[in-house]
Order: structure tokens, then C-alpha cells, then sequence
């Protein structure tokens, strides 16, 4: 299987490329089981106050199917 990382950057480049690239935040915090990483892809300014949270994932492959499902819906409407 390819490295997810690979595949999180060709999909950004896509999604890029047409115009609706969501931002993505990262933030990472301690639970029971050790760090966990949370990602949140959202529209708008980084870090701003106004921001259209669009999908929340806990790890980088559900990112990625977030990602994915962002540009079919993308490909759909045009």
C-alpha cells in the first residue's frame, strides 16, 4: 500500500488545483491510550475566528477519506 502522506499530498494538490482546498489544522492531545492527533478541515482564514468546520478525523487515513470524499463531491457538481 502507498504511504498515506503521499496520497493526503496528491489529493490537496487536486483539490488545489480546482479551487475548493479546505485548510487543514492539526491538533494533538494525550488519551488513555497515548497522543492522539486530530485533524479538522475547515474554509476560511487560518486560525481565524470565522470558520466553516467541514470534517473533524482522528488519524491520517480518515483524513484522507474526508479529503477524498471532499473532491467526488466536488467532481459531482461541475
Amino acid at each position: 500500500m502507498a504511504n498515506v502522506q503521499k496520497l493526503i499530498g496528491k489529493v490537496s494538490k487536486v483539490l488545489n488545483a480546482k479551487g475548493i482546498m479546505p485548510l487543514i489544522d492539526q491538533e494533538q492531545f494525550y488519551g488513555d491510550n497515548g497522543p492522539v492527533t486530530k485533524y479538522v478541515l475547515h474554509y476560511g482564514r487560518a486560525k481565524g475566528k470565522k470558520n466553516d468546520v467541514v470534517a473533524t478525523a482522528y488519524g491520517k487515513v480518515n483524513l484522507l477519506k474526508s479529503l477524498i470524499e471532499i473532491l467526488k463531491a466536488g467532481d459531482n457538481s461541475e
